[in-house]
């Protein structure tokens, strides 16, 4: 193989990693913005909002900081509340 074709499959290869990378975060992306458009979210989903493990969420609701919404047996959560949360906690700071 010559030096060439080695220079054009490394930059084909290197090329199709970044267009991956960019594929990956456009898809994360779009994600993000589609939680933001849903007015309830479940507790994985208000997590990833809010940047925190579930466990922290769940120390929310016991500090009394966030109050889930039950209208079946899983606790779903206002996004409301967690702008809330969110505005508060700016102020603490």
């Amino acid at each position: 193989m010559s030096a060439f074709a080695v220079n054009r499959a490394t930059e084909d290869n290197t090329r199709g990693s970044v267009d991956e990378a960019i594929a990956r975060v456009v898809r994360e992306e779009i994600a993000k913005i589609s939680l933001r458009r849903k007015q309830v979210l479940d507790i994985d989903e208000a997590a990833e909002y809010l940047g925190v493990s579930v466990n922290q969420v769940h120390n929310f609701i016991a500090d009394g900081k966030l109050t889930p919404v039950r209208y079946d047996r899983r606790l779903r959560f206002d996004i409301d509340d967690l702008n809330r949360l969110i505005h508060e906690s700016k102020r603490r700071s």
